[in-house]
């Protein structure tokens, strides 16, 4: 995550060199300067600085109020705050609505136009229905309706909505479904499923995988959501690519993970079904790993697999650095996104052979595709053999450092036209 903020600084004439050499000296960049005025001898400026530690750019700052006879900052502030006052998403009319003309002619006349086509059986495709997309968050319910967590979610579909209406032509429509019990929740989203052509699932409260497939068995929508599918999906590929850069047979390989959820679960009966040798796993919840073993993984200690697993994952909230010291020479490691426990220092000092780091924001180019894929198919997900083919397909896709392209160079079209060719064949 990348931050700006602008500084209006009085700065002594003939040291803004210095400042930009602590700048980057501190870690952060320089995104624009600008001069605005002379005041007496000296000169006064706006900085907007880039930064990924806020800590980093805090220090900066706190420098330059140390030396009162060489600088003086009059102002800090986020260059995003007054941006993202209410949200990071805006919905607007596609006809313009700016005059009294426009109000009769692009809304009412329009409006009447479509109830035309819906009284001759046509309207379907004129309705916002055929392009809506439903971002849903699911959360417990709460005496307070509006917390953190709540805004929390809310703000995860928002993030998904932003790139949806950017890279597809589809209408993202977040929002947040609270409940009590897994079968009222799917019974809400099967009462609102019918307003949308396909579901976007960022959050469930249930972190357990049999939730995830009560709602996809029960939903006649094209569902697509992070857990369940792009973390498996994006997995599955770089697993794919180590093998094929290391030169390894899925049937010589023990695969060992560290710390379960929903993807991991997923993805066990995907390692097993595509024939590694072995697929070992621990977690401290109990339930996790019955619903590990019933998916054909071999429950053990973490012991176990670091003396015997050939590549092991880690998963986020899942850190014993006693145990880190058992790492053996020549293994893999591949950490999940979000996942920061882990002292890379220490275990690179073990001599394993590489240390893959899952960037949860590289993510984000396969919802798009996988979205828009499914919906032009006609399938309402994306089964297991599914995952398998697409992965396949997108080995070459991403870097010998297991990065996928930016959202930004067309892998959600690439990802899109693999969904039609999985699907159907």
């Amino acid at each position: 995550m990348r931050l700006i903020s602008e500084i209006i600084i009085i700065i002594n004439k003939g040291l803004m060199p210095q400042v930009t050499f602590d700048i980057y000296k501190s870690g952060c960049q320089i995104y624009s300067l600008k001069f605005i005025e002379d005041v007496e001898e000296n000169e006064k400026y706006s900085l907007e600085i880039v930064y990924s530690n806020r800590e980093s750019f805090l220090d900066f700052v706190n420098n330059l109020d140390n030396h009162p006879d060489k600088f003086t900052v009059l102002s800090v502030a986020n260059a995003l705050e007054g941006k993202i006052k209410g949200g990071l998403l805006t919905i607007s009319g596609k006809l313009p609505l700016e005059t009294i003309t426009d109000y009769e002619i692009n809304l009412l006349g329009a409006t009447g136009l479509i109830q035309n086509k819906i009284k001759k059986g046509s309207g379907a495709e004129y309705s916002g229905i055929s392009t809506n997309i439903g971002v849903i968050g699911c959360i417990k319910s709460y005496d307070d309706p509006v917390n953190e967590h709540y805004l929390n979610v809310y703000l995860a579909g928002e993030k998904d909505s932003v790139i949806i209406s950017s890279l597809t032509e589809y209408t993202p429509i977040p929002l947040v479904v609270d409940y009590s019990l897994p079968e009222d929740l799917i019974k809400t989203i099967k009462r609102i499923e019918k307003s949308f052509a396909g579901i976007r699932l960022i959050h469930v409260d249930e972190p357990a995988l049999n939730i995830y497939e009560q709602i996809y068995s029960n939903i006649n929508r094209p569902m697509v959501s992070y857990l369940y599918d792009d973390v498996p999906l994006a997995l599955l590929t770089i697993l794919g690519k180590l093998l094929s850069r290391n030169r390894l047979k899925a049937g010589e390989i023990t695969m060992g993970i560290i710390g379960l959820n929903v993807s991991l679960l997923r993805i066990t009966r995907m390692l097993v079904e595509t024939g590694y040798y072995r697929v070992l796993g621990y977690d401290f919840n109990e339930n996790m790993m019955l619903s590990f073993e019933n998916n054909g993984g071999l429950g053990t200690t973490t012991e176990n697999i670091l003396s015997n697993a050939d590549i092991i994952i880690l998963v986020k909230n899942f850190s014993d650095s006693t145990d880190m010291n058992k790492v053996r020479p020549g293994q893999y490691i591949l950490t999940m996104p979000d996942y920061d426990a882990i002292d890379i220092k220490q275990i690179k000092s073990r001599g394993i052979r590489e240390l893959i780091r899952i960037d949860n924001s590289n993510l984000t180019c396969l919802y798009p595709g996988l979205l828009k894929g499914l919906i032009k198919s006609g399938a309402n997900c994306i089964d297991d053999a599914s995952i398998i083919k697409l992965s396949g397909k997108l080995i070459k896709s991403i870097s010998d450092t297991y990065q996928f392209p930016d959202i930004f160079s067309g892998i959600h079209e690439r990802i899109s036209e693999f969904i039609n060719q999985v699907v159907d064949g």
